[in-house]
C-alpha cells in the first residue's frame, strides 16, 4: 500500500470516483498518484490476461449467472494478490480503456462481474495513437506504454500482454501471457524473479525503493512489509 507523507493512511487502494485525473496527449494519471507517490506499476492488458480460453470453456461447461466469459475470477484474484504483496499498481494499455475519459473506462469495468475489483488499484490509462503506419511509422502499443513513462516517470514499470507488441527495449520488462490460460501463478513468479533479478543487477539486495513525499519507504519482500 501506498502512504501518504508521514500520515501512516492507505492512499490505494480507493474509489476511483474520489480522485482527481489529470489528461494530456499521453494518457490520463491519478494526480494524487503522479504528485505524491509515483509507486512502480504493471501496463495492463486484459483479453487474454484477465479472461482465457480456458475460462470461457469451464464457464460454458458450468454456466453461473454471477460470472461472465469476459473476466476469470482467479485471474483477478492473483492480480490483486500480488498488487497487495508488493505496492505496484495499474495503469491499462488495454483496449478496454476509453479515449480521454477514464470514467467511461471504468463503466466498462463496472458492466462484468468482477472485473471492477481491479478499478481501486487503476491509477491512470495510456494515450491512443494511431496503430498502423502514419508517415511511413508503424506505431504499436509498446509506443503507447513509452509515451506515459516518458511522460509520468513511474519508479519502475512491468508490462503484462498476451501481445508481443512491445518495443525492443521493453522486453526485458514484458511478461507474455498465454490466451489460452490467463494470468497463472507461474506468470506472476516470472514477474517476481525479474523484478529480483533486476534489484540483484542493481545492488538493492531484494528491496525495492518507494518514494513518498518526504517518507522513503522500503518493501521487504520477505517479510512483506514497508519498512
Amino acid at each position: 500500500m501506498a502512504y501518504r507523507n508521514n500520515n501512516p493512511v492507505f492512499i490505494y487502494p480507493k474509489n476511483p470516483k474520489n480522485r482527481i485525473w489529470l489528461t494530456n496527449y499521453a494518457g490520463i494519471v491519478d494526480a494524487d498518484w503522479k504528485e505524491k507517490c509515483s509507486t512502480p506499476i504493471i501496463f495492463l492488458d486484459i483479453d487474454g490476461v484477465l479472461n482465457s480460453g480456458d475460462w470461457a470453456e469451464e464457464l460454458y461447461k458450468n454456466p453461473n449467472p454471477n460470472y461472465h466469459n469476459w473476466c476469470d475470477p482467479k485471474a483477478v484474484d492473483r492480480l490483486i494478490e500480488f498488487l497487495q504483496s508488493t505496492g505496484f499498481m495499474l495503469v491499462l494499455s488495454s483496449s478496454w480503456r476509453i479515449t480521454d475519459n477514464i470514467y467511461e473506462t471504468f463503466k466498462s469495468l463496472d458492466r462484468i462481474p468482477y472485473l471492477n475489483k481491479i478499478s481501486p488499484y487503476i491509477i491512470g490509462q495510456t494515450c491512443r495513437l494511431n496503430l498502423g503506419r502514419t508517415n511511413g511509422k508503424r506505431w504499436c502499443r509498446g509506443d503507447e506504454i513509452k509515451v506515459w513513462v516518458d511522460e509520468f516517470k513511474p519508479s519502475y514499470y512491468m508490462i503484462m500482454d498476451d501481445n508481443v507488441d512491445m518495443l525492443v527495449e521493453q522486453l526485458p520488462r514484458f511478461i507474455q501471457i498465454n490466451p489460452e490460460h490467463g494470468l497463472t501463478d507461474d506468470d506472476l513468479n516470472k514477474l517476481k524473479e525479474q523484478l529480483i533479478k533486476i534489484q540483484y543487477e542493481k545492488g538493492w539486495k531484494e528491496k525495492f525503493d518507494f518514494s513518498f513525499g518526504d517518507r522513503i519507504l522500503m518493501y521487504n519482500y520477505t517479510t512483506k512489509s514497508y519498512e
